[in-house]
């Protein structure tokens, strides 16, 4: 049976006119349980990618940072990681389906590797390794846009891309 809302196949479900409903409309756990749905996880080997362009004389190659070269580019990549904020993202933005990580890979999928460990989220982290890319990261009180907003707003990028690809699909 087909339905062209997910108000629709929700409403099914919950009143058993339909038995089973797919990821087709992206329900999120909330809406099941709203709609008086039971339901059962399933491993998803579908993955989200991020691509960061290595010949970029920031993020990448490190050229025209104040101290030049590749370790430069290094701490702007590892800044930007602790700027993000994995277990918010994983626990409000996923409702507690993602799982913190540094790779691409799903649990499902054979490349997962849940050994390694990701950045923790640290705003004093981030600025030390902005320091250590040669670049002046002095913090104030002054409030306005300053460096630890803009490396925020950078890492939540990858986030808010995936909550609205989810609720538009």
């Amino acid at each position: 049976m087909f339905y062209g809302s997910k108000e629709g196949a929700l409403s099914a479900l919950a009143s058993g006119v339909v038995d089973m409903m797919d990821y087709n409309f992206k329900a999120m756990i909330s809406e099941m349980t709203i709609a008086g749905a039971t339901y059962t996880l399933v491993d998803d080997p579908g993955n989200q990618e991020m691509a960061i362009n290595m010949y970029h004389p920031y993020i990448g190659t490190g050229e025209l940072c104040p101290i030049a070269g590749e370790e430069s580019g290094k701490h702007i990549r590892k800044a930007i990681s602790h700027m993000i904020p994995r277990e918010i993202i994983c626990e409000e933005i996923l409702e507690g389906l993602g799982i913190p990580s540094v790779t691409h890979w799903p649990k499902a999928s054979v490349g997962f590797d849940e050994s390694l460990p990701f950045y923790e989220y640290s705003v004093d982290l981030a600025l030390q390794h902005m320091k250590d890319a040669g670049f002046d990261v002095t913090v104030t009180e002054t409030g306005g846009i300053g460096l630890g907003i803009v490396l925020s707003i950078l890492a939540l990028t990858g986030a808010i891309q995936v909550f609205f690809i989810k609720r538009r699909k």
